[in-house]
């Protein structure tokens, strides 16, 4: 124990009065210490209380370990005071970064340098992620790396293809095909669709407001159009794999039954099959943990539902029970997963079971997560709980800052598990992307020791994963790279800093001979990228600015003030022609158009009618725009009945004005311009550029226009 409860104390005491013979193991800080009080003695007293009241004599025996250099002066001395500084043995390193990507890469880079070197082996390194939401990024990291590594905690079930494959399954038929549900599900790598079809899908089921039982039927809008086709493919697909998944339910079946008929869909859809597409899918990519966890996923899935079978397997369910009941069983269970090879990295979020490691690495040491606080704000505070003490006259644990003596502790013991080198780093933003600040302990550790010279001990700031103060030579900077594909990527960046002017980390003369050591290992389309890199090209200038913004040599009104609101804007949606997915549900920007049609349409009516019902014309007239642009009524009934009155106030305040104005509508939506009734406005004679566009509303008098 490295901390003792009260239920804890009770089982040790449950083993003295049942067992032969009953040996405990307790780690703390000896009394004797200068720095016993960040434990308080606490497992040695609660061992105490428990030997008394056994009525055993207390006399524990004594262990400490052997420690040399700077891990022996960090526990002694740690949290003591007065501090006790000394020289480094050259143990201890700290870091600071950025942002975790640096962080991670240094830390790669680090263990790869030792690894050539023929120093250590990848057994000998070991990762504390004290921010859990960073492993993904450190294991990709080793994966570039080529850093083999074993990340010691199970694999959550609930993060898994099939576990998502089987929810959105059970949901499509409960939910009658919910439209966000079949979007994720189309997605879904065990479908196995093609991905533009399914974008085609997406954009289609968005524009048209599909949802519900509309997916059950074929689809009946643009089908002459190629998105529409593939559209169609992929809601056939969606559809046969619901409706084998339905035929094998109904409501009359036990928990028992419905277990079975869903591993009978199981078979007859060959999901071991697409399980092991996926698990070579995600070899190729070098994902080894998500690769092992699919190994075992469908054992895993079959495990919960003959679970569920065995223990409740006569009793009768609706399906929406049976899917709580499933669903509850695959989100608790989680996959084993065992190392590949004993030779790799450990990365770890716990210190137990840790012992004697050549090497530490403590990464993402922010302020409260390192040693992890915990605030004195939940449902019952501190000071309340001593209260309750009083009168109860009995000791109420654990308080908060009991929590976080212990959680002091267990940092405190994780600091000396290394036997040859300490390194700890910390970031600037956490895994959510807020900011952090470096923990209070590596300044602690700082203040024990002064470097070899005797300056003050140094907390380095790292920029670049591959830089340092001191130019290194060509051997050590390709040592740092490690393998060609982390140098191909620290290639490209450094080339696309050279041509935007940013001067190289590393000078010139180790970048080109970077280069010209891989360039045996480009293929035609590398090369052709690098040497365009390497051109001189002004950035200030498009050089068929024309044919990307003016194809048709014209412009519009609305195209120039877009330009001068935001030029990137103007880039985007005339250069690049990117435009944003059309959606059933109405925007604001369409509820302009749409009042701006029912305002035309009106004004033509009043050019031909007299004594007009303005309420029951703009009412027809909004019905006539509606139903023209598809607008789904199911997802915009409030925003339609807004619209309405919306309407109806337009109308009339428009036929008002024209009551009492001499002017009359002569005409609506005017082309000037080419191919306009109208001249344009010639804007660049040599480039032969010209204002084009359409004039809403023409009204006229006797004399004027």
């Amino acid at each position: 124990f490295d901390s003792l409860t009260a239920n804890a104390c009770l089982v040790i005491k449950g083993f003295v009065k049942n067992a032969k013979s009953v040996t405990v193991s307790a780690s703390f800080i000896h009394k004797d210490k200068k720095n016993s009080h960040i434990a308080d003695n606490e497992v040695y007293e609660h061992l105490k209380s428990v030997a008394e009241s056994l009525h055993i004599k207390y006399e524990p025996e004594f262990f400490e370990r052997t420690l040399v250099g700077d891990f022996k002066h960090i526990n002694d001395t740690l949290y003591s005071y007065p501090i006790t500084k000394v020289k480094t043995s050259g143990n201890l390193s700290l870091y600071g970064f950025p942002n975790f990507e640096t962080e991670a890469k240094k830390i790669a880079s680090l263990i790869k340098q030792d690894i050539i070197s023929g120093k250590y082996r990848y057994k000998d390194n070991c990762v504390y992620v004290a921010d859990s939401g960073i492993v993904d990024i450190l294991s990709s990291t080793f994966e570039e790396f080529e850093i083999p590594y074993f990340v010691a905690e199970p694999f959550e079930f609930e993060s898994h293809e099939l576990f998502v494959f089987i929810k959105l399954l059970f949901l499509m038929v409960r939910k009658n095909m919910e439209a966000e549900d079949v979007l994720k599900f189309a997605r879904s790598g065990l479908v196995g669709l093609d991905y533009d079809m399914v974008d085609d899908f997406e954009n289609y089921v968005l524009k048209y407001g599909i949802n519900h039982n509309k997916f059950l039927k074929p689809f009946v809008f643009a089908l002459d159009t190629s998105v529409a086709q593939n559209a169609e493919e992929v809601r056939k697909e969606i559809c046969e794999i619901v409706k084998r998944f339905s035929s094998v339910y109904n409501e009359t079946m036990t928990i028992g039954e419905i277990a079975s008929s869903v591993i009978q869909f199981f078979e007859e859809y060959k999901m071991e099959e697409k399980l092991k597409v996926l698990e070579d899918k995600q070899e190729s990519l070098n994902k080894q943990r998500h690769c092992y966890a699919t190994k075992q996923a469908y054992g895993k899935a079959i495990e919960v539902l003959s679970m569920l079978s065995q223990f409740l397997g006569e009793q009768k369910a609706k399906l929406e029970d049976f899917y709580t009941l499933l669903i509850s069983g695959l989100e608790s269970a989680d996959i084993s997963l065992l190392p590949l090879s004993i030779d790799q990295v450990q990365i770890v979020s716990s210190a137990d079971g840790l012992y004697k490691i050549k090497n530490l690495y403590v990464t993402s040491a922010s302020d409260g997560n390192f040693p992890r606080r915990e605030q004195d704000l939940g449902l019952i505070q501190d000071s309340e709980i001593g209260a309750l003490e009083g009168l109860s006259e009995k000791k109420i644990e654990p308080t908060i800052k009991t929590i976080n003596r212990r959680e002091r502790f267990k940092v405190f013991e994780l600091l000396t598990f290394a036997t040859d080198k300490l390194i700890i780093s910390f970031s600037e933003h956490v895994s959510g992307g807020e900011e952090a600040k470096m923990t209070a302990l590596m300044q602690n550790l700082a203040s024990l020791f002064s470097d070899k010279e005797g300056n003050d001990f140094p907390i380095y700031k790292i920029y670049n994963a591959f830089d340092d103060e001191e130019a290194p030579n060509l051997k050590e900077f390709a040592t740092k790279l490690g393998t060609k594909r982390v140098a191909l990527n620290y290639l490209s960046e450094a080339l696309s800093k050279y041509r935007q002017g940013i001067n190289f980390e590393q000078g010139s003369y180790l970048v080109h001979s970077l280069y010209k050591a891989l360039e045996d290992d480009f293929d035609e389309d590398t090369k052709k990228w690098f040497l365009n890199i390497n051109q001189e090209k002004s950035c200030s200038e498009i050089e068929n600015a024309k044919e990307l913004f003016f194809p048709k040599g014209t412009t519009s009104i609305s195209q120039i003030e877009r330009y001068f609101a935001c030029p990137f804007e103007h880039f985007a949606t005339y250069g690049l022609k990117l435009k944003e997915k059309e959606l059933a549900s109405m925007r604001a920007l369409d509820v302009g158009d749409i009042l701006h049609e029912v305002a035309e349409r009106f004004i033509n009516f009043t050019k031909t009618h007299e004594n007009i019902n303005i309420e029951r014309l703009a009412s027809n007239l909004l019905k006539q725009v509606l139903s023209k642009e598809k607008y789904s009524e199911e997802d915009n009934r409030i925003l339609i009945k807004i619209l309405e009155s919306e309407a109806v106030r337009l109308c009339s305040n428009l036929y008002a004005e024209l009551e009492v104005s001499s002017f009359k509508p002569y005409a609506t939506e005017k082309w000037f311009g080419k191919n306009g009734e109208y001249k344009g406005i010639e804007l660049n004679k040599e480039n032969n550029i010209e204002l084009v566009g359409k004039i809403d509303r023409i009204d006229q008098t006797d004399k004027y226009y």
